[in-house]
C-alpha cells in the first residue's frame, strides 16, 4: 500500500470515531462550545498579550479536533499547549517585558511559574490585586490546575499507563473520551476562572454584560462574581 492509500485509511477510521460520539455528544458539545465562549472572551480584551490567547484558541480547537477523532494523545497535548498559552498570556499582561521576550523567542511559558503560589494567576495576591473577594478561592482552582496538568502531561511524556497494551489502531473509545472530556472542562474552568481575576474589574460595563452568560453559568456558585452582576 502506497503512503497515499495509508492517509486515506487514516481520514476513513477518522471519520468513523465520529459516528460512534453518539454517548458523548451531550459533553462533547458541552466542550465544543467552550470554543465560542472563548471567542467572546477575547473580543474584550485588547493588550498586547491577546495574540497568546488567540494562540491558545486556536490549540482548542485542535485538542476538540483530536479528541472526536480519536487521536487522544494529540488531544491531550493541544489541551496541555490550550492550557500553558491562556495562563500565559494572561500573566504576562501583568509584565510586558516578559510578554515582548516570549514574542520574540527570549521568554519560556513555565508551568511553574503559571502556578507559583506567590505570584501566579492562582495566587492569593493575583485574585486579590485583580479582583478582590475572588482570592479566597484561587488556591482551589491552584490545585485544579496543578492536577490537570499532570494528566495531561502523562500524555505528552508518554507515560507507560497511557498506552493502549496491546497497542490498537486508530479507533473509538468511551472511557478514553470521557476522561479527556472531564479534563477539559477542569481546564477550562481554571483558565476563566484565571481570566475573570484578571479582567473582570477593568472591563467596561458593556464588556462585562457580553460575558454575563459565560460568567455566571460558570461562577454563579462565586459572590464575587455574582455581585458584579447583580449590581445596577
Amino acid at each position: 500500500m502506497d503512503y497515499y492509500r495509508q492517509f486515506l485509511k487514516l481520514n476513513e477510521l477518522q471519520v468513523g470515531t465520529l459516528e460512534k460520539n453518539e454517548a458523548s455528544r451531550s459533553s462533547f458539545t458541552k466542550a465544543h462550545n467552550y470554543v465560542a465562549e472563548f471567542e467572546r472572551l477575547l473580543q474584550v480584551i485588547e493588550g498586547p498579550e491577546k495574540l497568546m490567547l488567540e494562540l491558545a484558541l486556536s490549540e482548542l480547537q485542535m485538542a476538540l479536533y483530536f479528541a472526536a477523532t480519536a487521536q487522544y494523545r494529540s488531544a491531550y497535548v493541544s489541551l496541555r499547549l490550550f492550557f500553558e498559552l491562556a495562563l500565559g498570556g494572561i500573566l504576562f499582561s501583568t509584565n510586558l517585558i516578559k510578554l515582548k521576550k516570549w514574542k520574540t523567542s527570549g521568554q519560556d511559558i513555565v508551568w511553574e511559574s503559571l502556578v507559583n503560589d506567590d505570584n501566579g494567576v492562582f495566587s492569593h495576591d493575583f485574585a486579590k490585586t485583580f479582583l478582590p473577594g475572588l482570592e479566597e478561592h484561587a488556591r482551589e482552582y491552584r490545585g485544579i490546575a496543578k492536577t490537570a496538568y499532570r494528566e495531561c502531561s502523562e500524555y505528552v511524556h508518554g507515560n507507560i499507563g497511557t498506552f493502549n497494551v496491546p497497542v490498537k489502531k486508530i479507533e473509538f473509545d468511551q472511557e478514553l473520551l470521557a476522561a479527556w472530556l472531564a479534563r477539559a472542562e477542569a481546564v477550562y474552568g481554571c483558565v476563566l476562572f484565571a481570566f475573570a481575576s484578571r479582567y473582570l474589574m477593568d472591563l467596561t460595563p458593556e464588556r462585562k454584560r457580553s460575558i454575563e452568560d459565560t460568567m455566571l453559568s460558570n461562577f454563579n456558585h462565586l459572590p464575587t462574581i455574582r455581585q458584579i452582576y447583580e449590581a445596577p
